[in-house]
């Protein structure tokens, strides 16, 4: 500002609370996105997906997918993914669900888990949703490498997956993050390793 005017502000401090179910359903928050509606949904680590509205926080511990038989507990990462369409990577699985709703007891959720064929999800436990500039699409998983998305269609449970891992050429099966770079090229993160895939090539870097 160049009148160097004083603005006001207030900060507002959000936290859960014992006596109230429509505070935080935890603490620990990991994540936080904003949908195309506006909408404020946040992921928690232990409480699940809380979707912030006039001041209330809904999540499965009040009002929200009141009949939903699997939900996310341990939430590391919350995306909209096109228009109306949310995505959570949890320690439980991939889950995705609709945003066009009227009401929050209408959230019902999706979930892809490790269930054993060849095209399901190789880990349970997933750390990151990446898609990169060719639109193609790749969960991250704890210690089961990448996996690649072969739907488009992300409303249903069990989403199909092309696996990419050690055996292919990937650093390690336990895998943190990935990122693309102006090249195009993929790097994933290991604990102790970085890896690049440059479009067919598989390239590790280890230290």
């Amino acid at each position: 500002e160049t009148n160097h005017q004083q603005k006001d502000y207030r900060v507002k401090h959000y936290h859960q609370q014992a006596d109230n179910e429509y505070s935080l359903s935890s603490n620990q928050i990991f994540d936080i996105c904003e949908d195309n509606r506006g909408r404020i949904w946040i992921a928690t680590f232990g409480g699940g997906v809380n979707l912030y509205a006039n001041d209330l926080f809904f999540h499965m511990g009040n009002r929200m997918a009141a009949d939903a038989q699997y939900a996310p507990r341990n939430v590391r990462y919350i995306k909209e993914i096109g228009k109306d369409t949310l995505l959570a990577c949890a320690k439980e699985g991939l889950f995705t669900w609709s945003g066009n709703f009227s009401r929050v007891e209408q959230v019902s959720f999706y979930v892809s888990s490790k269930q054993g064929e060849m095209n399901d999800l190789s880990d349970t436990d997933v750390m990151q949703y990446f898609s990169d500039s060719r639109s193609e699409s790749y969960v991250v998983t704890h210690s089961g490498g990448l996996c690649k998305l072969l739907s488009n269609n992300l409303l249903q449970d069990r989403l199909p997956f092309q696996r990419i891992d050690s055996e292919h050429g990937l650093a390690s099966d336990v895998t943190l993050s990935m990122i693309e770079d102006a090249q195009g090229r993929l790097w994933v993160t290991s604990y102790n390793a970085l890896s690049c895939i440059d479009k067919e090539e598989m390239y590790v870097f280890s230290g």
